[in-house]
């Protein structure tokens, strides 16, 4: 029998240029949207050079990013591929931000115990974020998701500028600058660390997000179980409102470029 085909039946074409340009667009509104150097952004993407990652802010690209370097975008901002792909209207999603919100607890920190027990280093720097400050358990249940988002890059970014700041600063002094700048972060000081003099919003940011997730009953929760708190006792309640001011709304920012977001199933979030 002779086979047939129905040319009008046939499937169309997947056009990689329309998600090529999406990619393109919504990289560039990301990277700006923070405000964050091409050099800075490789080192957050763990890219030896950000020459790579130029190309993809350009149209046709002629670099197409790696299966790698979109697992590390989406680790990074808690962004959704799909929006990033010109797929979808949600930039972001509850399930996105959890998703790297799991993935970037172990992020530059490769051995826990002695990060625990070897202070003053980069690594004890990120575990006291992500374990004494900044815990899931404590975030998810408290923040809005939009404050999440920012958070995740947040967090993302301070600890790359800790490992750079050490391997740049690593004298007999860098002990008491470190100190200084746990000392800030847990509002125990007013002095004002070196770090972040590109990014002068990304501290404010920080502060008023520890402010708002900080332990209510004054012990790190860390050593809750040292305590023996039970669950629900320190009486923490969801935010139902962000904490952030309008120059952390990606979703108000995306709005004033002319990109359409479904707004909506923001909403409460």
């Amino acid at each position: 029998m002779q086979d047939t085909f129905c040319e009008v039946c046939a499937m169309p074409e997947y056009s990689y240029n329309t998600s090529d340009y999406h990619f393109s667009q919504n990289f560039s509104l990301l990277r700006s949207f923070y405000q964050i150097s091409f050099k800075d952004l490789s080192a957050l993407m763990n890219y030896k050079s950000k020459g790579n990652l130029t190309n993809f802010e350009k149209f046709p690209m002629p670099t197409k990013p790696s299966y790698q370097a979109l697992v590390n975008l989406q680790q990074v901002f808690g962004i959704s591929l799909d929006w990033m792909l010109g797929s979808s209207k949600l930039p972001y999603t509850e399930e996105t931000v959890r998703q790297a919100e799991i993935e970037q607890a172990q992020r530059f920190v490769y051995d826990k115990d002695r990060a625990k027990m070897v202070p003053d280093t980069p690594e004890s720097m990120i575990d006291f974020l992500k374990t004494d400050l900044f815990p899931n358990q404590v975030i998810q249940k408290k923040l809005h998701l939009s404050d999440r988002f920012v958070l995740l890059y947040l967090l993302n970014y301070l600890s790359v500028y800790f490992v750079q700041y050490y391997v740049e600063h690593h004298d007999n002094q860098i002990q008491k600058k470190f100190h200084s700048m746990k000392e800030k972060m847990t509002g125990k000081s007013l002095l004002t660390p070196d770090s972040i003099k590109r990014h002068p919003d990304y501290m404010p940011a920080f502060l008023q997000l520890r402010e708002a997730t900080k332990s209510p009953l004054g012990i790190p929760y860390s050593l809750y179980h040292l305590h023996n708190v039970l669950p629900g006792q320190d009486k923490m309640e969801r935010l139902d409102h962000p904490v952030l001011d309008e120059r952390w709304d990606f979703i108000k920012y995306l709005e004033s470029q002319g990109i359409e977001v479904d707004r909506a199933a923001y909403t409460d979030k």
